[in-house]
């Protein structure tokens, strides 16, 4: 059966349509989901443990390695928080020199040295917008109050390079044996930790 003309052009109509239609989907753009973001990686961290026995009449600031990456904090170097957190203050204990992955550190010694010829090397660093170019020690023996002594650290004076106005080298001279209690202060920034120290026969 021959079909009417009328008819046979409404199906050549809707074949194209179709045709049309198809071609006009496949140029849509294609989107594609981002990728969630990768977390940076973070060191564990570790709270280590002195080398030897210490009194537990002396209450010693924490000393830690690792943990979340900052611009001063390594995963090889042991450091320290001053309290209250608020004051920004963290010492970077080169003396302690943990990197062995024993979990423990090497305790200061007295007068900056110790009889291996190393120093008690510390750089301070102090995050808090109210610091001076320099930085004072005060320390107390909490076992003979009476016993004390004062540093002040100046980067500007000595032969170490300073990358930064928030960083202070030093070393630490403490004059004897005990129970050390050190108060850090630069401008507003003060914080306090307390550390045993040993001597020539500790």
């Amino acid at each position: 059966m021959k079909r009417p003309p009328v008819l046979h052009y409404l199906l050549w109509l809707g074949g194209i349509i179709v045709v049309l239609s198809g071609c006009v989907g496949s140029s849509e753009p294609h989107t594609q989901t981002p990728a969630a973001p990768v977390a940076s990686p973070t060191t564990l961290l570790t709270q280590l443990k002195p080398e030897g026995a210490l009194p537990s009449s002396c209450p010693v600031t924490p000393i830690y390695q690792g943990g979340p990456p900052t611009p001063f904090i390594t995963s090889a170097l042991p450091w320290v928080q001053t309290q209250p957190t608020s004051s920004g203050i963290v010492g970077h204990l080169f003396f302690a020199g943990t990197t062995t992955g024993s979990g423990t550190y090497r305790v200061l010694h007295t007068g900056g040295g110790y009889p291996d010829g190393s120093s008690t090397k510390i750089l301070w660093t102090i995050d808090h917008p109210h610091i001076l170019n320099q930085i004072q020690i005060d320390g107390t023996n909490l076992f003979s109050p009476g016993m004390t002594f004062h540093q002040t650290i100046n980067p500007g004076v000595g032969p170490w390079a300073v990358p930064s106005p928030e960083q202070y080298p030093s070393i630490v001279v403490v004059p004897s044996a005990g129970c050390w209690r050190l108060q850090i202060s630069s401008g507003l920034a003060q914080g306090t930790l307390i550390m045993w120290v040993v001597g020539e026969n500790g």
